[in-house]
């Protein structure tokens, strides 16, 4: 057993995600509060992730207008896409 906390965490969490992948699940690391933290989660394979570093928390209002700013982002991506495959 690693004799650091942040060793062993590091190990329980790739045991995890790699027992979640396995079994085609997703995975989320919660309490994800800087950037560091979101880095570490992706290195280690969670396909998921919640925290102050992705965001604070919303309202439903505001949640709904930050989704709609996204597809809107995508969409316009979605077209420069195209346009220069075009």
């Amino acid at each position: 057993m690693p004799n650091e906390d942040g060793e062993f965490s590091r190990l329980l969490t790739r045991t995890a995600v790699s027992l979640a992948q396995q079994r085609h699940l997703s995975t989320t690391a919660e309490g994800l509060e800087t950037a560091a933290y979101v880095e570490a989660a992706r290195q280690l394979g969670c396909t998921l992730g919640q925290g102050y570093a992705l965001s604070y928390p919303l309202s439903e209002d505001q949640l709904t207008d930050l989704l709609r700013q996204l597809k809107d982002v995508r969409a316009e991506q979605k077209e420069a896409g195209e346009a220069r495959g075009a």
